[in-house]
């Protein structure tokens, strides 16, 4: 039971919808009929719908850009896939494993892909049912949890219908007063580009480090809260664009290790006592290097942003929680030999006075200032 329970506590930190018991679709023995309707957004791969694992289970997903159905049977896997990328637009997709082990996958009512896993599946699977994600045992050759970005709605399987709650708001917390940070960049002829990526804690300290860079860089930073690193495999690639960075500075952590709670009234739904964590400490670590070796490719210098201090009685942090998660990100940056620009060490220093408010992760305009210089002043030396 405690197994299960962990399983499940690391599911809902990782947003998915899960089923327990008493919706887990019995599928043993049987012919599976799985009915959706998707709706993608941004990147389109991830798992749609998921139940089992390695050893016998079933996933619909999208993967390099194709609509993928497996089967697992005694840990063997077979796969079918769509020869076409799956649609940009909203569309309906079917799969089935008929009599005899015969698979096939439609969509809009178009089958696309065929084949055969031999039989049924013999054994009901262990796991529960997933939906968005696949937060058990992967079925396919993806890594859990291998989240996919758009909307599963209408859900049937076998003709029983599934309830999906509608998705949390992908959006991250960023104070009125620093929304500033977000503006347009002046773009200077034969000045190098630096990008700036992070939380609101960036976005906060962005506009006086333009200020203070004005004559030296062209900074610039994602047009928006860049949350967890979950946000940040999803979208990095689009963060990025064409620009050829000579410099990026970046950080995720504070959106990590947030404890959230649907039915918390704080600002972000955070509640670290009935919440449950949005990122684990493995699973941060894991993002946050796939992360950097997306970074690594672009040239860039790069410049890491350790993570901020978190204040005695912030209502969705433990204080202890930041120096594991910048332990894992140190480890990190050393191997990949990354510059690391220490926020953290920075924000150990202030004074009560700059913080936005007692319990509260966002400064005010002096500590913001402050961070500017820091900043500023790591970027200068990448640069010399």
């Amino acid at each position: 039971m405690k197994n299960i329970n962990v399983l499940l506590a690391v599911a809902l930190a990782c947003g998915a919808t899960v089923f327990g018991a008493q919706k887990k679709p019995m599928v043993a023995n049987t012919p599976i009929e799985i009915r959706c309707s998707v709706a993608p957004v941004q990147s389109t791969d991830g798992v749609l719908v998921a139940q089992g694992g390695r050893g016998y289970g079933y996933a619909v997903y999208v993967q390099n850009a194709v609509a993928c159905f497996s089967v697992r049977i005694k840990n063997k896997l077979t796969t079918i896939k769509s020869l076409t990328p799956a649609p940009a637009a909203p569309f309906e997709l079917v799969a089935v494993l008929a009599e005899g082990g015969m698979m096939s996958l439609k969509i809009d009512e178009v089958e696309v892909a065929v084949g055969s896993a031999g039989s049924l599946i013999p054994t009901q699977p262990g796991m529960g049912l997933s939906v968005g994600k696949d937060t058990s045992s992967p079925v396919g050759t993806y890594e859990l949890p291998f989240a996919y970005p758009g909307k599963v709605s209408e859900l049937f399987i076998n003709g029983e219908a599934y309830a999906v709650p509608a998705a949390r708001p992908t959006a991250f917390y960023t104070p009125k007063q620093d929304m500033d940070g977000l503006k347009k960049a002046v773009i200077k002829a034969g000045l190098p580009n630096v990008l700036m990526i992070g939380d609101s804690i960036s976005i906060g300290y962005t506009p006086p480090v333009i200020d203070l860079l004005k004559d030296v860089a062209n900074v610039q930073r994602v047009k928006t809260n860049c949350g967890d690193t979950q946000s940040g495999m999803r979208n990095l690639k689009r963060w990025l664009g064409t620009t050829p960075w000579d410099i990026i500075h970046f950080n995720w952590g504070l959106h990590d290790l947030c404890y959230r709670h649907p039915d918390s009234r704080v600002y972000g739904n955070r509640d670290k006592v009935n919440g449950t964590i949005a990122v684990p400490l493995e699973q941060y670590e894991q993002n946050l290097e796939k992360l950097v070796l997306q970074l690594e490719k672009t040239g860039a210098k790069l410049i890491w942003a350790s993570t901020t201090v978190v204040p005695e009685g912030e209502a969705g942090r433990f204080p202890e929680d930041v120096i594991k998660y910048n332990a894992a990100a140190e480890r990190i940056m050393q191997k990949h030999d990354v510059a690391i620009d220490d926020l953290y060490a920075l924000t150990a220093t202030f004074p009560p006075a700059f913080f936005s408010c007692p319990g509260d992760v966002h400064y005010t305009a002096e500590g913001y200032q402050e961070l500017a210089r820091q900043v500023a002043n790591s970027i200068k030396a990448e640069l010399n």
